[in-house]
């Protein structure tokens, strides 16, 4: 069924409209099972990835890191992978008058690793010799 006006809608979406407000779009849900999840003003895509957000406010709290990144984009041949989170610590080095930050860590929290995603791995590793590290560990 093709919409090209508000007189095609169905009626209880076509009042909501006529209401001002806007009708819920059913969504699929996720191959996989994840739930998108807000926390903090944030919305991440799974349960699990919102947890390691968590983690990651914590060890930054704790002084074990300095900062994290999320959906960083790395470019592979042919394709993008996107690391969910990227940490970086401080690297003290003597005689310099500024700050030097290294990258720490690449994680991925995930519930289910696919080919993709473990052929992506390998990618990073072959292409920039970064380890992805799998959240929670394996």
């Amino acid at each position: 069924m093709r919409i090209r006006s508000l007189a095609d809608l169905p009626g209880t979406a076509r009042l909501a409209q006529q209401q001002g407000a806007t009708a819920p779009i059913a969504k699929k849900p996720n191959k996989y099972g994840a739930q998108r999840t807000e926390r903090a003003g944030v919305v991440y895509a799974s349960k699990l990835e919102a947890a390691c957000a968590a983690q990651l406010d914590l060890e930054v709290k704790g002084g074990l890191i300095d900062f994290y990144l999320r959906q960083v984009r790395f470019p592979l041949e042919g394709q993008t992978y996107v690391a969910d989170f990227v940490t970086f610590k401080r690297m003290d080095i003597a005689g310099l008058d500024f700050a030097v930050m290294v990258l720490d860590q690449i994680l991925e929290p995930t519930g289910h690793l696919t080919t993709t995603k473990k052929a992506k791995i390998r990618a990073m590793w072959e292409r920039y010799r970064l380890h992805v590290r799998l959240w929670p560990s394996r």
